[in-house]
Parts: structure tokens; sequence; C-alpha cells
């Protein structure tokens, strides 16, 4: 019996031979699939630089197959280099235009890259594909609606974040979305009651306790029961930068700077923001002016 390592070389050798007396094209196939077979090589014992220099040469020899930019792309993303990384999914989902795992990479690259309206091209695309499965759905309307929103597109986030409602009236990111979206749009009044609807569902949602606090101390009313949301914010999350800034800012609007300064400060260490920064600043002014003679 011939060995199997034996047998595996001849028939390689008996392949390229093959190879060797047919057309370019049937040539150039099997040096691209040579080249790719040992990137994967390469991958398997940590080589990734070496295993992206096989795939780009197995790209110049073939240019019609989407595994070469997938697995060029992968590497990529291990080294970093997700301007790169994005390059060579967009080729694999123009090659590809159903492969919808390389769609949800490409959109996570875009994320990652900050280009929330390409990101936001890539999971509509998915949404497409997926508007009879409710559940698929809304995540996918979520995730838009987010992307949407950082992008300052808020018309498009509410068309989402209405989308979620009306497959789920009481959805806990629908309502949410909606809240923050009047809050960007100057609809003060609609956004504390769009937290508080939110509450209303979800009395454990830090994230409504919290903006629904900050936009009482923006208007210094309620101020009591914005500090009661505060801490039960923070008693959710007590290492969370925002949550500490409006507590501090609560105290500041109900003059006990200390207290203010104690909450800032910590904000302050966890995250550099302007807004933090400055509410910090204006409490420090304040402390000044208390302690002059």
């Amino acid at each position: 019996m011939i060995p199997v390592r034996v047998f595996l070389t001849l028939a390689l050798v008996v392949f390229l031979s093959s190879c060797a007396t047919q057309g370019p094209d049937v040539r150039r196939a099997s040096y691209a699939y040579s080249r790719y077979m040992k990137g994967l090589l390469s991958d398997r014992v940590g080589s990734v630089d070496e295993a992206v220099s096989f795939y780009l040469d197995a790209q110049e020899l073939d240019k019609q197959a989407p595994a070469l930019h997938q697995q060029a792309g992968l590497d990529y993303i291990r080294l970093k280099n997700f301007n790169k990384a994005a390059a060579e999914f967009e080729k694999v989902v123009g090659l590809a235009p159903e492969d919808t795992y390389a769609r949800y990479v490409l959109a996570l690259l875009y994320v990652q890259l900050n280009d929330f309206k390409k990101a936001a091209g890539q999971y509509a695309s998915l949404l497409e594909k997926n508007l009879e499965d409710r559940n698929q759905n809304i995540g996918l309307r979520r995730i838009l609606s987010q992307l949407y929103f950082l992008d300052e597109d808020f018309d498009a986030a509410r068309r989402e974040s209405k989308e979620i409602l009306k497959l789920a009236p009481v959805d806990e990111w629908g309502l949410y979305m909606i809240a923050m979206i009047d809050g960007q749009q100057g609809r003060v009044q609609e956004a504390m009651a769009g937290f508080k609807e939110v509450l209303l569902h979800y009395p454990d949602n830090s994230e409504a306790m919290n903006a629904l606090a900050y936009m009482y101390a923006e208007q210094s009313i309620e101020l009591d029961q914005a500090l009661t949301l505060a801490e039960k914010a923070l008693a959710l999350d007590p290492a969370n930068a925002a949550y500490l800034d409006t507590a501090g800012w609560i105290y500041f609007k109900l003059g006990d700077i200390d207290r203010a300064l104690e909450f800032l400060k910590k904000a302050h260490k966890l995250m550099l923001d302007p807004v933090i920064s400055g509410h910090l600043k204006k409490a420090e002014e304040a402390s000044k002016s208390l302690k002059k003679p």
C-alpha cells in the first residue's frame, strides 16, 4: 500500500503536470488555488502578514474569487488595518451580493471607521432580505435607528424607530430612541414624556433615568426628583461617567458645590468629554467664588 503522504505528493505532481499541458486560464486558476492554500496554512501557524501576501498574490491570478478577498479582509482585521479590511470586504460584496456574512462584517468595519452612513447602507440591504422575519426585522431596525442617530439623520432614525413600534408597540429600544430623537430636535416636553414612558414599562432602564434627570437639571426643574433618578442610575452603573456628570450637575444646580465637585471630578477622570469638562470648570469657579473673603 502506498503511504498517504506519498500518494498525495504523486497526485499533486500529476495534477500540476496536467495543468501545464492545458490552457493558461487553467494554470492560472491552479496557481491561485496554491497561493490560497499557502495563505490558509500561514494563518494556521499565526503568520498573518505572510498569509495576506499569499492572498494578494492569488487575487492577481483570479479576480473573481470572493474567498480570496474575504480571507485577506479577515487578516487585515487581525492586523487592525480596518481601512484595508473594508476595501477587501467591499470587493466580496461586489462579487457576491447575496453574501450576508460579508455584509455584516463590512457594516461592522464601517462602524469601526465611524462611517455610519455606509454602515446603515449595509444593514438596510440586510433588512430587505429579512422583512418577513419579525425578530430579524426588529433587530436590524434597532441597529439602523442607532446608526442614523449617530449620523445625525434624525428623520431616518425616527422612521426606523416607528417601524419597530409598529411591530412591537412597547419595544424598549424603540421608545427610548424616539425620546432621544425628540431631545436632539429640541422637543423637550415630548422627550421627557418619552423617557417617562420608557420607565413606566422598563423601570430599571438606567439610560432613561439618566436622560430624564439631566433634562430636569438643564431646565432647573424637579431637581429633587432628578437627583433620585440620577442616584438610581448610578446604583445600577456606578462607574458610568455620564451618570456621574448628571449627578454632579444636579448638585451644582442645588447649590451643593462640594458634592458637585466630588461627582464631576470622578466623571472627568473616567472620560475626557467637553460637556463634563465644562461642568467641572463651572463648579470649580463657583467653589473659588465661595472661598473668597
